[in-house]
């Protein structure tokens, strides 16, 4: 094997090497104990919108997708975080989801907010109708 190839072959296994980063689910414990810290943080059902807004407020839309993807890494290495406290109504929907749901709408008022502020309400109804999606 010649040199060249030699230099090739070490380059591709430090880059290969180097760019697989293994990543791991929490425990269940750092899960359950970090989803209960966070759902404390929110004003339970029946508050007053404003009231739940400000359970989030000071997190970053950044923050809020890194814990929904926090939120998906535990429901998906540990099942039993979706499938218990489910039943026929929200209120028994599992916390998991919850929380995840509560954080999305709170990206969506922000993103609503931010649309109003800039005046693209009216310039964004407009491109969806033209199809623009």
């Amino acid at each position: 094997m010649g040199l060249p190839r030699i230099i090739v072959v070490v380059t591709f296994l430090l880059v290969v090497g180097n760019g697989q980063e293994v990543h791991h689910a929490p425990t269940l414990q750092a899960c359950t104990a970090d989803m209960n810290l966070w759902w404390s943080q929110i004003p339970q059902r029946g508050s007053m919108a404003a009231d739940v807004r400000a359970g989030t407020k000071n997190l970053t839309v950044k923050e809020l997708n890194n814990r929904k993807q926090y939120i998906s890494d535990c429901a998906n290495a540990y099942p039993q975080m979706v499938t218990q406290g489910t039943g026929g109504d929200c209120s028994r929907m599992p916390r998991s989801f919850s929380l995840s749901l509560e954080y999305q709408g709170e990206i969506d008022e922000r993103m609503s907010d931010f649309l109003e502020r800039h005046n693209l309400i009216a310039k964004f109804y407009e491109e969806d109708e033209a199809g623009q999606r």
